[in-house]
């Protein structure tokens, strides 16, 4: 097998061609073309003709080399086992890929290598029978190479390297015959990284305050949020998405390096913002250099006419009437609160309160306590001009019971000198007066009324069944009463 390397249009590669005759012969002359045996040093070397034939056939032994054939159908030696591979994580990726590196097998027969990964598990390196290759490398491969999947077990199918994880990989070196050594091999491991996840700048301070709303014609979305406190981080990025993400990378930016705290958004995407559509809003910090990955972004659910009780083209300009509104149930509360109102109204003019007692006299009209003081003065055998004692004003026993207290408390000497004088006078003695004129006990019980019974109502009809002409003709008969007894009696 022949390896020739070219250069053409520009693009390095590499031919491999097989040769399976040489030319054998003591001189140039006696060159003859023969099946290559084995053991038999030949020297190989590569001419370049072009399309009209011409070639270049002087100084080619400076582009010759050496190669000894061998015989290897009976050959079950495999090469040495390769030392430990060196690897290399990949830079500035997901964590999938790495680098791989190992010193040549040092056998001449070498064919190619196999290249194992394993995650977890080094022991499955023990021996790699049941073990598919990750990667098979060429003899003549340039390292390091990239390996980008593990090692498949069985019929299973290769899946694709992980980060954070520890990999096994070890390497194995096959000759021509495809003798090689599956057990006992030299392994090493990495873990590898994930630094498109990672966090540019976990510093930068989160913001907060961030608020979206629909305008009013629900035609833009107006975001504002607080400004940082850091003049460092008062640099702003927005990203928004039609599905929630806590991922700026997952969003679609909008607009970076803003200074002001308000964002007016109307198109997404090349396209004007849908009012039906729902929309999720991020705002990040920058800090000139990088900003967060991290997103918790706010909801703007679609516009909707009744947060706003505005109407948009096409609507009918007339709107609907109460009727209508009535009817569809909007107006429920405003029905609601009047219902109620009406109630507290009604109750208030039809519901009066019942009396537990007797009205004080001071609850009565002013002509019902005049007519009660006379009575109680005439029951007393007062004049008009004598007043009542603060100790005769008591409710329970009557003014007439103070005046009969009074009578019964005179000493013995008024009664006999009242005696004599009465019956000097002509007048009868006290068994023959008759008896004190007291106040009408039904008058009185009409106008105090029961207790348990006596309303506002009531006292309202005695008011208005009161004669007030006869009370003066009474009044005026009293005054006709002759008194002369009393004054020669005093």
């Amino acid at each position: 097998m022949v390896v020739i390397n070219q250069r053409q249009f520009g693009a390095n590669f590499q031919l491999e061609y097989t040769a399976e005759s040489a030319l054998y012969g003591s001189s140039v002359d006696t060159l003859e073309v023969g099946p290559i045996q084995s053991m038999i040093p030949l020297y190989v070397t590569v001419t370049i003709h072009d399309i009209s034939g011409n070639v270049h056939l002087s100084g080619l032994s400076e582009h010759m080399v050496l190669v000894t054939p061998m015989d290897n159908r009976g050959d079950v030696s495999p090469p040495d086992r390769v030392q430990a591979p060196v690897l290399r994580d990949r830079p500035n990726d997901a964590g999938n890929a790495m680098f791989v590196e190992f010193p040549s097998s040092d056998a001449s027969d070498i064919a190619e290598y196999w290249i194992y990964a394993v995650i977890d598990t080094p022991v499955l390196l023990q021996r790699t029978d049941d073990l598919q290759p990750a990667m098979i490398v060429d003899r003549e491969q340039d390292l390091p190479v990239l390996l980008t999947e593990f090692s498949a077990y069985g019929d299973d199918i290769a899946t694709p390297l992980v980060p954070n994880r520890r990999i096994y990989v070890a390497v194995v070196a096959v000759d021509s015959s495809g003798n090689a050594w599956t057990d006992n091999l030299a392994s090493t491991w990495i873990e590898l990284a994930d630094e498109l996840s990672a966090d540019p700048c976990p510093e930068c301070p989160d913001v907060s305050g961030i608020r979206a709303s629909w305008n009013a014609a629900g035609s833009l979305i107006e975001v504002t949020w607080d400004n940082a406190e850091d003049p460092m981080y008062a640099s702003y990025y927005a990203f928004v998405s039609l599905e929630s993400f806590d991922d700026t990378r997952n969003a679609s930016l909008v607009k970076s390096g803003m200074r002001d705290t308000i964002l007016i958004l109307n198109e997404f995407n090349g396209e004007m913002i849908d009012r039906e559509e729902t929309y999720w809003i991020e705002i990040v910090t920058y800090n000139g250099e990088v900003h967060t990955f991290y997103a918790d972004p706010v909801e703007v659910p679609p516009w909707e006419e009744s947060s706003f009780g505005t109407t948009q083209p096409g609507d009918d300009a007339a709107g609907e009437s109460w009727v209508d509104k009535i009817l569809a149930g909007d107006m429920n509360m405003v029905i609601i609160a009047l219902s109620v109102v009406m109630f507290l109204v009604g109750a208030m003019m039809f519901i009066r309160p019942r009396g537990d007692s007797a009205p004080e006299p001071w609850e009565m009209g002013a002509l019902e306590v005049e007519l009660e003081e006379q009575m109680e003065r005439e029951a007393a055998g007062l004049t008009d001009d004598e007043d009542f004692g603060a100790e005769e004003l008591e409710i329970d026993g009557g003014l007439v019971a103070n005046a009969r207290r009074k009578e019964d408390d005179s000493s013995d000497e008024s009664k006999s000198d009242y005696t004599e004088t009465m019956a000097g006078a002509g007048a009868p003695l006290e068994e023959e007066v008759e008896s004190t004129p007291s106040a009408d006990s039904g008058v009185m019980d009409e106008l105090l009324g029961d207790e348990e019974e006596l309303d506002l109502g009531d006292l309202d009809d005695m008011a208005d069944d009161l004669n007030f002409d006869d009370l003066d003709e009474e009044e005026s008969e009293d005054d006709d009463i002759d008194t002369s007894f009393l004054d020669e009696m005093l």
